[in-house]
């Protein structure tokens, strides 16, 4: 095959800066701190060379190791055309994703990929005496690739040779592999046609420039070779029958809200005109078959261009011109397979209890397929839809399946490793062979579709589940048993009325055994009865099933045994693999530990910051949480729940008000030395007691949620659900009001935790010694307490700076200084309209 010549030196370099296109939205980054962000990536090809490609104006892209598609953990790769990955996406990928391959996005800053499928001498002679000398191209299996650049409106194309083998495609809206990405195909890499200019050094300006004309030219050079139409490739007719009309209805209207979705979100300059030509190619096909009335599918796309802006910008018929254009190239569309023939019993019950009309008055008598081949993804949709299969969703629209394995139902979700492997070898039992990635690609598609919209709506629960006058505790095991427990007492069942998910890392319990007694534990903690009492409750909060929670904290000196404490309890209702862990530096963090664990253990905690504070907060009580899903524009990761928390440290870091008050403090006592064990001897001693202390907690769980009902207190402290549940459960252990003695002793300490690690609280203290009260502005409060503190403390963090500060410092601390005697009332003094605090010392506690 005759190359093209390639050996053109490089383009001057002398700038010094990252130059970017008019069209090219990349960070202004000098190329030293390109190289900075490199650094750390020498293993991954991505990482390493995508903000060379950034740097010069163009949008790299992440390829799916061994293969030439894009990086699946994309969810639309497309928008790259547009907006090009960050520098903070490119180092998550590459740490993410070590492997992945590297390639480039067609249309970004004007690129314009030319792929040759061909060796043909002929061919490209005819294709190089038709285009600009080419300055950069790559060489994979077959053919070459050439990159040019293009101010002027070109489209995608491919072109044909007559017995339809592509020949040449103009790759402008789509991507292609560079190098040194391996060939998936060869498993060698793919190579630069000349080692000295490749898009690595030369910026998309630099590119020659092709033109339409240049484009009419190739097009008339590739006559002899090419079909009529190169274009054009004739679709074949689908041999599977259409879906219900019902169903198809709801597959439209999902399509529709998409579409609309996407244009809604989308920002000026983003190709707002070509999304919206697009959804009409993509929709049009609902309109031409009559599930979509044209007034409702117009009208949604209308109302998205008028939210992005589209609509004010080029006015109603230039919207309705590109509208027009992508319904017209939908015409003699397909309608998407969406299921397989199936007998006609599961089509009446997908037409609603009535007989659709093609189904006939019996099942086909030469079966499912009439005698044909099945397509690999039918044969993978056909095995999700047998009995011992049950898909579903839960309230947040996630898919998952209840599959029996050996005999027991297992419950996994359809986009997890578990469910896919077990997919696959079914298949592999059936048919010898193994699916395609396209094939399973395409099946889980349409089973997760069915799952939303045929399913049922279930709640999955994570190793706790409450249900009616029943909690349900998974033991984890690996045939799927779970502990149902009621007012009668407890029991292992096989197939709950709960379904629960597992995720990486958690461990099964014992199996629980009659007979034992909480005081067991008592031997493996080295506290006082008042912390014994409290951690126990942690314990039977936990088994509740929801919350509020209280958080433990384990404070003692080093070698008092914090972190094993913490490991032991948590073994006795979520063991895990990795069972503490160091606190997260930030709340998305924080949240996605959240949403894979049950029970959270942050250990040796030397501070705690405000942010992390208020997160814990809300972990422990319940609120809800939000994250944009990594790479992608508008898509959220959402968590709504409660999860029981403990810490260790050595000092006691929680000294905000609102996290004290969540607090159960154990202080571990000092082990002499004469009692000290081995690590090993420890862990086997309590692995002994495990079953027999937690089938005691299984008792105790039983004998609350019958006494519950009837459980009431005079008093109602904070988190006053946690406290009527343990009042309801403690008699099975201990005399009643042991629990909230102990609790009550537990808030004091924590009110002394908050104010004495607070700079305001203490000189406040100092202020209002001899004084019954005190009416004064803030800033007033402020300039007279400042004298009772160091320079160091009013330089320092917690020291507010003016009078507004302070009184939000005050409504924080309001509760703990109450528990002292002191209140400070805000108000607005009538006359002058001043903001005054009406301070008061009682002198007594105010409960």
């Amino acid at each position: 095959m005759k190359m093209p010549d390639l050996s053109t030196h490089a383009p001057d370099r002398s700038m010094n800066g990252v130059h970017t296109s008019a069209t090219s939205k990349v960070p202004e980054l000098p190329r030293e701190q390109l190289a900075e962000v490199r650094v750390g990536f020498d293993d991954s090809i991505f990482g390493e060379l995508a903000p060379l490609l950034l740097a010069n104006g163009l949008s790299p892209l992440p390829i799916e190791p061994g293969a030439k598609r894009p990086l699946g953990a994309l969810s639309d790769w497309s928008r790259l055309r547009s907006t090009p990955l960050t520098l903070e996406d490119i180092a998550a990928i590459s740490e993410r994703f070590p492997n992945a391959g590297i390639g480039v996005v067609g249309g970004f800053g004007g690129l314009v990929p030319l792929d040759i499928d061909t060796d043909d001498d002929r061919i490209i002679e005819a294709i190089m005496a038709a285009l600009p000398t080419p300055l950069v191209g790559k060489r994979g299996r077959r053919g070459m690739t050439l990159f040019f650049r293009s101010t002027e409106t070109i489209t995608a194309r491919k072109f044909r040779q007559t017995d339809g083998v592509p020949m040449v495609e103009v790759l402008i809206t789509g991507q292609t592999v560079i190098p040194p990405t391996l060939h998936p195909e060869t498993g060698l890499h793919y190579q630069w046609l000349s080692d000295d200019v490749t898009l690595l050094t030369c910026r998309v300006e630099e590119l020659p420039e092709i033109t339409l004309k240049h484009m009419a030219a190739l097009e008339t050079a590739l006559t002899p070779w090419t079909v009529s139409r190169p274009e054009y490739v004739p679709r074949q007719a689908s041999r599977t029958e259409p879906a219900s009309p019902t169903r198809m209805r709801a597959y439209a209207e999902v399509a529709l809200k998409a579409e609309a979705k996407k244009l809604r979100a989308m920002a000026k300059d983003s190709g707002r005109n070509r999304a919206l030509f697009d959804a009409g190619c993509k929709l049009g096909r609902y309109l031409h078959h009559g599930v979509l009335s044209k007034a409702e599918l117009v009208g949604a796309l209308l109302d998205a261009c008028h939210a992005n802006g589209l609509l004010a910008e080029d006015g109603l018929q230039a919207c309705e011109r590109s509208l027009r254009s992508g319904l017209r190239k939908a015409q003699g569309d397909n309608l998407p397979v969406i299921e397989d023939r199936l007998h006609s019993a599961e089509r009446i019950r997908l037409n609603g209890g009535t007989r659709s009309p093609d189904a006939g008055g019996e099942p086909p008598a030469s079966g499912p397929n009439d005698g044909r081949k099945r397509s690999q993804a039918n044969h993978l949709i056909e095995i999700a839809s047998r009995d011992g299969v049950e898909l579903f969703h839960t309230p947040d629209g996630t898919a998952y399946a209840d599959v029996v394995i050996d005999g027991h139902r297992e419950t996994w979700p359809l986009k997890s490793v578990g469910f896919q492997r077990w997919l696959r070898r079914a298949y592999y039992l059936e048919t010898g062979d193994a699916p395609n990635r396209e094939a399973t690609s395409t099946a889980m598609s349409v089973i997760e579709a069915r799952a939303q919209f045929d399913g049922a709506e279930r709640s999955v629960h994570l190793r706790v589940a409450e249900y009616g006058d029943h909690i349900y505790l998974d033991l984890c095991d690996d045939r799927w048993r779970v502990i149902e427990i009621d007012p009668c007492g407890w029991r292992i069942v096989e197939a709950p009325p709960v379904r629960f998910r597992r995720t990486a890392g958690m461990l099964p319990l014992p199996e629980p055994v009659r007979g034992g007694t909480v005081a067991e534990l008592r031997e493996h903690m080295h506290v006082d009865d008042g912390a014994y009492v409290l951690a126990v409750s942690w314990l039977v909060a936990i088994m509740r099933g929801r919350g509020p929670y209280p958080i433990l904290a384990l404070t003692g000196e080093q070698g008092t045994g914090k972190s094993l404490t913490a490991n032991q309890l948590r073994s006795l209702v979520d063991p895990h693999s990795a069972p503490l862990r160091s606190l997260p530096r930030d709340t998305r963090d924080l949240y996605v530990t959240a949403i894979n664990g049950h029970v959270l253990v942050f250990d040796n905690l030397s501070s705690i910051s405000a942010e992390i504070s208020d997160a814990l907060c809300r972990l422990s009580t319940g609120g809800g949480f939000s994250t944009r899903a990594l790479y992608t524009n508008d898509e959220e990761v959402i968590f709504d729940g409660q999860r029981p928390i403990a810490l260790t440290s050595i000092t006691d870091v929680a000294s905000r008000s609102d996290l004290a008050d969540r607090l159960l403090l154990v202080r571990l006592e000092v082990i002499p030395d004469a009692k000290r064990r081995t690590e090993a001897e420890l862990h086997a001693a309590f692995d002994a007691a495990r079953p027999r202390i937690l089938g005691a907690l299984l008792d105790v769980v039983a004998h609350g949620l019958m006494q519950l009902p009837h459980t009431r207190l005079n008093h109602l402290p904070r988190m006053a659900d946690y406290a009527t549940w343990v009042r309801a459960c403690e008699t099975a252990i201990w005399s009643a009001g042991m629990h909230m003695a102990a609790y009550e002793v537990n808030r004091a300490d924590a009110v002394d935790v908050v104010l004495d690690a607070d700079p305001i609280a203490i000189a406040l203290r100092q202020h209002m010694e001899g004084r019954t009260e005190h009416v004064t502005t803030a800033t007033e409060l402020l300039n007279a307490l400042s004298p009772l503190a160091s320079d160091q403390v009013r330089r320092g963090r917690q020291w507010p700076g003016n009078g507004r500060a302070l009184s939000g410092q005050l409504t924080r601390l309001g509760p703990a200084l109450r528990r002292v005697g002191i209140t400070v009332e805000p108000y607005r003094e009538a006359h002058t309209g001043r903001r005054l605090l009406h301070i008061r010392n009682g002198g007594a506690p105010c409960l």
